[in-house]
């Protein structure tokens, strides 16, 4: 494009008109180029800067004529007139470096009149600035594929190319993982990979991603990782790419139970072979394809109540039904709520032998339903220490006091049922039930129980009937259709007691003695025999006789309690001595009465009883004697 600087019409003229006066007046002379005045002609810029002023030239014409100024045709500078023999070279637009580091052209100055010109050339050159960002190739990939097993260091993908059109220092890039601090995703790739640049020129660097840490395709199966390029030089352009890395999933985990644990809730007493739960498993690399067979198997079932029944695969999932083995009875387990057993799952190799590195457990956790399927029992102790089985033998003394719990009672009953199944009512019947009180009469779950006395009259062991009693305690469930029951015999032996005293049938005897009473024999006994009885049995009931006497006139036989005269008065016939009998039985007690001595000269002859001794038997509380009745027969003196 050439400039060409236009003078007004008028001046124009003149400058013909005085070209043609100086023409007339001098006639034909040599025309002469115009001159430049000195000035530089190479500039410096900086790449992309517009200047409004890069240099003034200045040109005049030794003839005077005329000049007109002109310019090359370029994309970045044209000339502005000052004056008629100057011009400003100016910027049209920036350049760019990566196009034009060096820059020539040309201004002319032409005279008018004889059309002669002077060329001035201009070089301009261009300074690189960091004006370019850092620019990723093309043509590689931005997702790539990488086994989940793979080692640390490992080079993920085939390298990519990242350039800077820059130069020098413009050009040198830093090549790293970028962390986006709004995208947790962007760190999690930047701890598992790394980036590896490597500078091959200016501005070109080939870059590797490797691994910096092991993968685990069930924890993650894709990353995005960002890789900023960044120049080093300001103003630090860069330039981000989204790279994907997907994990290809690895035969390297253990298998998995599918909604585990397991915890079903079975019935006690169910039949063999129930299901109560379906146990589902799978092959922990479940992208692998085909996935292993599977092993399952049960490990601690202690109480051998469950089975599984073989796996069945449907669409890589495993399935075995746990099914009931042998009856399943919680109160067998302690009434623990749970049963607890472990199970194994392990994956096969192609041999069809477990592998020892793929193996998981899980639990599963049989929570018994109770039902009412036990009666309550009976076991002697509070602390349930023996089932009763035979009879309780009881020895009870007699003579206890109304509400006196009998010594030695100790029964307990335990429903090991749970609630409510376990609630129980006590009850009691036999013989002797109307004699004692028994508490509780219900219970839930255990009682000790508590036997006391209820009529005290009857724990009397001289009563013959209640000497033996015989006791049915009956537990009986509350709960269930059919109430389950069970009866516990207590057989009550009452034991004697020394409780009674000796009893003399009289309480003052009286006898008188005459001089011809013979001495210490037979026939001088004074007192029948067996003067005094004790109502206790045993040696309790067995007595013995004793004398307290001032003067020794007789004698006691300790075993019969005949009283012997043994001498008479010496001074006086006619007295009366008193004489203390003591009777004392097996237990210690005793009983005393006298025996009154009346000494006289005066004896009537009295009638004699024709035998000393007449035997008879006879029951306490009986009007009868036990054998015939007993003739007793007397002589008199004056028969």
């Amino acid at each position: 494009m050439t400039a060409v600087l236009k003078m007004s019409d008028m001046i124009l003229k003149l400058v013909l008109l005085h070209i043609f006066l100086i023409s007339a007046c001098y006639g034909q002379q040599t025309n002469r180029p115009p001159i430049f005045s000195p000035s530089p002609s190479s500039f410096a810029v900086n790449e992309n800067e517009i200047h409004e002023v890069l240099t003034t030239l200045h040109a005049t014409d030794p003839d005077g004529d005329p000049i007109e100024f002109s310019i090359d045709i370029n994309d970045y500078f044209d000339i502005a007139a000052v004056n008629a023999t100057s011009v400003i070279v100016r910027s049209t637009r920036g350049i760019d470096y990566e196009q034009n580091s060096n820059l020539e052209f040309t201004v002319t100055a032409t005279d008018t009149i004889s059309n002669s010109r002077t060329p001035k050339q201009i070089s301009v050159i261009v300074k690189d600035l960091n004006d370019n960002a850092p620019v990723f190739s093309q043509g590689g990939s931005s997702s790539f594929v990488v086994a989940e097993d793979v080692s640390v260091d490992y080079k993920i993908a085939d390298a990519f190319v990242v350039t800077d059109e820059d130069t020098g220092l413009n050009a040198q890039t830093e090549i790293s993982c970028y962390v986006d601090s709004i995208t947790p995703e962007s760190k999690i790739a930047c701890e598992t990979f790394e980036v590896v640049p490597r500078r091959v020129g200016n501005g070109h660097y080939v870059t590797d991603i490797k691994l910096k840490k092991l993968l685990d395709f069930e924890e993650r199966r894709s990353y995005i990782m960002t890789v900023k390029a960044t120049n080093i030089a300001p103003p630090a352009n860069f330039t981000t790419k989204n790279f994907v890395i997907n994990v290809l999933d690895s035969q390297d985990q253990s298998p998995v139970f599918i909604k585990a644990p397991y915890s079903p809730i079975p019935d006690e007493e169910l039949p063999v072979g129930t299901i109560i739960d379906v146990i589902s498993v799978r092959d922990g690399d479940k992208e692998v394809q085909p996935p292993r067979n599977l092993q399952l198997k049960l490990l601690n079932d202690s109480l051998n109540w469950l089975s599984l029944t073989p796996l069945r695969n449907q669409s890589g999932v495993f399935t075995s039904n746990l099914t009931i083995k042998n009856r399943i009875d919680r109160e067998l387990y302690h009434n623990r709520p749970v049963y607890t057993v472990a199970i194994e799952v392990s994956e096969l190799l192609a041999n069809g032998q477990p592998d020892s590195s793929a193996v998981s457990t899980s639990h599963i956790n049989v929570q018994i339903f109770d039902i009412n399927d036990n009666a309550p029992e009976f076991y002697t102790g509070s602390d349930y220490e023996m089932r009763v089985v035979e009879p309780l033998v009881l020895n009870v003394v007699e003579g206890l006091g109304v509400n006196t719990n009998l010594p030695g009672f100790l029964l307990s009953i335990i429903d090991i049922d749970l609630p409510p199944n376990n609630a129980f009512d006590v009850g009691m019947s036999g013989f002797g039930s109307d004699t004692f009180q028994l508490a509780p009469t219900f219970g839930t779950g255990s009682a000790v129980l508590s036997l006391s006395v209820k009529k005290e009259a009857n724990i009397d062991y001289e009563k013959e009937m209640y000497r033996q009693l015989s006791l049915t305690i009956t537990a009986t469930d509350r709960a269930g259709d059919e109430r389950l029951t069970r009866n516990a015999t207590i057989e009550m032996n009452l034991i004697d007691k020394n409780d009674n005293f000796p009893h003399f049938d009289e309480g003052v005897y009286t006898v008188r003695v005459s001089p011809q009473t013979p001495l210490d024999s037979p026939s001088s006994m004074l007192i029948l025999y067996n003067i005094a009885t004790d109502r206790d049995s045993g040696s309790y009931g067995s007595v013995t006789y004793s004398i307290i006497q001032t003067s020794n006139l007789v004698r006691i036989d300790k075993d019969s309690g005949t009283v012997y005269l043994t001498s008479h008065p010496r001074d006086d016939m006619d007295a009366t001595y008193q004489v203390e009998l003591i009777v004392t039985d097996g237990g210690g007690k005793s009983t005393t009465s006298q025996l009154v001595l009346s000494f006289t000269n005066e004896f009537p002859q009295r009638p004699t009883f024709d035998s000393h001794i007449y035997n008879a038997t006879v029951y306490e509380n009986r009007a009868n004697f036990n054998n015939e009745p007993v003739i007793v027969t007397v002589s008199s003196p004056c028969d």
